[in-house]
């Protein structure tokens, strides 16, 4: 094998492994799955503008290897992806990172409420990130730990995402 066909696999095991960009946290997807042949899966709670061909379940894009695919799905390179392929960072690394925003963005939605109508996750989170930011001006800290979680996905995004 040679070097770039190691580097695409490892780029495609990233994908498959982090698919924030299909969760609604950055982009919004409105695939129509039946388009695809697959059967829509129910709405992530947590995520609710996850893109349709999303699986949870699997973890996984279902139309990951369609032709088709739209073409944002097929270019987008988070700043992580593009670290991988420039050799700046190893696979183990991509993934420890990948496990840590997946992590603090569960934790962080499992607190704070839903909007209705649901906005993309980034936007629900800053808009906490904004009210806490308030309420610790204030002098209340009863939601430090929240406010140091945002904080911290935030910091992991911007670099990574």
């Amino acid at each position: 094998m040679n070097n770039f066909d190691s580097v695409y696999s490892e780029s495609s095991q990233i994908c498959l492994d982090c698919g924030i960009c299909c969760h609604g946290t950055i982009f919004i997807h409105d695939l129509d799955p039946q388009l695809y042949g697959i059967s829509p899966e129910p709405r992530n709670q947590l995520l609710p503008l996850a893109c349709l061909v999303f699986s949870f379940a699997r973890n996984c894009c279902l139309i990951y290897e369609d032709p088709d695919r739209p073409l944002v799905c097929k270019t987008y390179q988070c700043q992580l992806l593009k670290r991988l392929k420039h050799d700046e960072i190893t696979l183990e690394q991509a993934q420890s990172k990948i496990k840590s925003v997946k992590t603090l963005l569960t934790r962080i939605l499992t607190q704070i409420p839903q909007s209705d109508p649901p906005v993309r996750a980034n936007k629900l989170i800053q808009n906490a990130f904004d009210s806490l930011t308030l309420e610790l001006a204030s002098g209340d800290r009863s939601h430090i730990d929240l406010y140091m979680d945002i904080c911290s996905l935030q910091l992991l995004m911007s670099r990574y995402i």
